[in-house]
C-alpha cells in the first residue's frame, strides 16, 4: 500500500487497506460466506502482533482447507476434526511458533455424530 499512498494527495488519509498477511487474490467461496471475514480478521491480528513469520495455521478438509490460498503464513492440512490434535503436536514440537486452527463445519459434524458419543 505504500505505492498507493505515494500517489495520493497529502491531505488524504487511508482508512482501509488490505492487511499484509492477506493474499491479494479473488476468493472462490460462495457469495455470503463468512470465510473472507474470518480470513481478514486473522490477517489483521497477525499483522498487528507482527507474528506472520512465526505463525502456522492448520485447516481440515472442507471449505476451510483452502485458507492457505488467502492467508500468507505456513499451513498444514488435517483430516476432519483432527486440526486441534495436530495443532497440539505442532506446538509441542515448535513451542516458539504461533499455531492456530481454522475450521468450518467439520468439527461440529464430529462432535454431534451419534457414534462419537
Amino acid at each position: 500500500m505504500a505505492a498507493l499512498r505515494d500517489c495520493l494527495p497529502d491531505d488524504v488519509i487511508v482508512l482501509f487497506q488490505r492487511p499484509e498477511s492477506l493474499c491479494d487474490v479473488i476468493t472462490h467461496y460462495c457469495p455470503g460466506c463468512i470465510h473472507g471475514v474470518a480470513h481478514r480478521v486473522i490477517a489483521e491480528v497477525m499483522d498487528e502482533m507482527n507474528i506472520r513469520e512465526k505463525t502456522i495455521g492448520i485447516a481440515p478438509v472442507g471449505c476451510s482447507v483452502l485458507a492457505y490460498n488467502y492467508i500468507n503464513c505456513d499451513f498444514a492440512e488435517a483430516a476432519h476434526g483432527r486440526a486441534p490434535a495436530m495443532a497440539t503436536g505442532l506446538k509441542r514440537v515448535l513451542p516458539d511458533r504461533f499455531i492456530f486452527t481454522y475450521h468450518d463445519i467439520d468439527v461440529r459434524q464430529n462432535f454431534h455424530h451419534p457414534r462419537s458419543v
